[in-house]
């Protein structure tokens, strides 16, 4: 926060995921960055776009925006934690932002995407849009209003918060379990 100057919930986070997914001949985040730069000039947010690690061009430098090239991942959380809300792809990211608690605005960028959106779509957990410079940036309005702020972060704080880890052992757990019930029914026989 310190380094590009940042203050917690007065910052929207932009990601595109590894920065390397097209779409028309056009990399998703310089999309998504010049829909940055109108919510710049449209709000008091500052953007904060962070291009991914597979982004081959130069990253652009704008006094309104924080333009970084890439983050390691606990960094890129912390970021995503303090921010008043987000604009990312569809990938593991939306799904963490969720766990998170952050108002989010998905928008795909890979055709394995799509589907993980609705989901959380129509359990009312995010916005999304298409990869359009203009629907990002009136979706991103709407996005940072009261109104849809507490909406959203109602129906996520309404789900259970799971942990991955604990699901997992709990499953080996049970399997482990019907694989030595299997073994001692045989062995009774």
């Amino acid at each position: 926060m310190n380094k590009y100057n940042l203050k917690e919930n007065q910052f929207i986070l932009f990601n595109a995921g590894s920065g390397g997914h097209k779409k028309n001949n056009q990399f998703c985040i310089d999309i998504m960055a010049r829909a940055a730069r109108n919510i710049a000039l449209e709000t008091t947010l500052t953007p904060v776009i962070v291009y991914g690690s597979n982004y081959p061009n130069k990253i652009p430098k704008h006094s309104e925006m924080v333009n970084i090239k890439s983050l390691k991942n606990d960094d890129f959380i912390n970021l995503l934690a303090l921010s008043k809300a987000a604009v990312i792809s569809g990938g593991d990211t939306l799904l963490q932002a969720i766990a998170l608690h952050k108002p989010t605005l998905a928008v795909p960028v890979s055709k394995d995407q799509p589907d993980r959106i609705q989901a959380c779509r129509d359990n009312q957990l995010i916005l999304d849009c298409a990869l359009n410079e203009d629907e990002i940036v009136i979706t991103v309005k709407k996005l940072i209003t009261d109104k849809y702020l507490a909406r959203l972060k109602q129906a996520m704080a309404s789900i259970p918060n799971l942990n991955g880890l604990d699901i997992c052992i709990n499953d080996i757990q049970e399997l482990l379990l019907e694989q030595n019930n299997e073994k001692e029914n045989c062995n009774s026989y």
